[in-house]
């Protein structure tokens, strides 16, 4: 059952906790499973858990990993330092019905007869996420935990290929009329988290982090946030985007952009957002001290015809 209510943070009455609840509608098909890969798909809250920690940790500027640790479990729990113990983050999943559909997930390939589907959550429905934490929390770990969660929910997706516009999710919350109001809502965003940033749209580039990049992080870390052109928002324009990002991911040979041999995940998250009435790809750039596989100048060609796929104005 979807619960209705106000999007922001809510008392009960002799409750032990603090609560806020987050209705998302689903922009494109997600591809979420369970153990069982070949089961019905699912909105899993692990899933969530796990996207956000990755999120919070991608911007965190710290290189060395033993400083770093102790921040993360006080926060998400964990076993390996003195803050080790539960997280005192909670989330909940209030579902409605779920409505599936069978869709290609790689679906920018010939559509024959032999073509391969997944089942998968339809887009356009809505869900409500409860998040909670102790009455006991300082209040700036609550405010920290909210926008951790509203970066996540900014810029990426779950599931299958979430790297490229599937499992994408809009908050009810983010109503954006032009650009430049999701532009400066990212921005006030990193700016809490204390990222350094540059902000501005520049060759459809809306955030850059600003630090010594000869000393990357050994995790992933956001570099850049691109927007690239809108599509219709309607099933047609959910197809023709998916497609241009299947696309965007086979227009080279090396692997500067992902690859299974040897296992390397796309430095590229590429995302879908809602803004003034249409959908516009939303890629992030991460990386880390052991991302890149090939030459600079290798990389950056790849991603900038993957970036101008998308519609970027690089």
């Amino acid at each position: 059952m979807l619960i209705e209510g106000a999007e922001t943070s809510q008392y009960r009455a002799g409750s032990a906790l603090q609560r806020k609840w987050y209705t998302v509608e689903t922009l494109t098909p997600m591809a979420m499973h369970g153990a069982n890969s070949r089961g019905d798909p699912q909105f899993r809250i692990p899933s969530l858990r796990g996207l956000l920690r990755y999120w919070w940790r991608a911007v965190q500027y710290e290189t060395d990993p033993a400083k770093l640790l102790p921040k993360e479990e006080e926060l998400f729990g964990g076993t390996q330092t003195e803050q080790s113990g539960k997280s005192l983050l909670r989330l909940v999943l209030h579902p409605p019905n779920f409505l599936l559909e069978e869709y290609p997930l790689l679906n920018h390939k010939p559509r024959t007869k032999d073509k391969s589907f997944t089942q998968v959550l339809k887009a356009s429905q809505f869900l409500s996420i409860e998040a909670s934490t102790y009455q006991f929390t300082r209040s700036d770990k609550w405010s920290h935990f909210q926008d951790a969660l509203e970066l996540a929910l900014l810029l990426t997706g779950m599931g299958q290929r979430a790297r490229r516009g599937f499992g994408a999710v809009q908050w009810q919350e983010h109503q954006f009329d032009s650009v430049e109001s999701y532009g400066q809502r990212l921005c006030e965003v990193l700016s809490r988290l204390n990222v350094p940033i540059m902000s501005g749209i520049t060759n459809g580039c809306l955030v850059k982090a600003v630090f010594n990049s000869g000393q990357l992080p050994p995790h992933p870390t956001l570099m850049a946030v691109w927007l690239g052109k809108p599509y219709e928002d309607n099933a047609a324009g959910v197809d023709c985007l998916l497609n241009d990002y299947g696309h965007a991911s086979h227009l080279r040979s090396r692997a500067s952009l992902g690859g299974i041999y040897p296992r390397f995940a796309s430095p590229l998250w590429g995302s879908v957002r809602r803004i003034a009435g249409q959908l516009y790809p939303v890629i992030s750039e991460l990386q880390s001290a052991y991302s890149r596989k090939t030459p600079a100048v290798d990389y950056e060609s790849d991603r900038n015809a993957f970036l101008q796929t998308l519609g970027v104005n690089i």
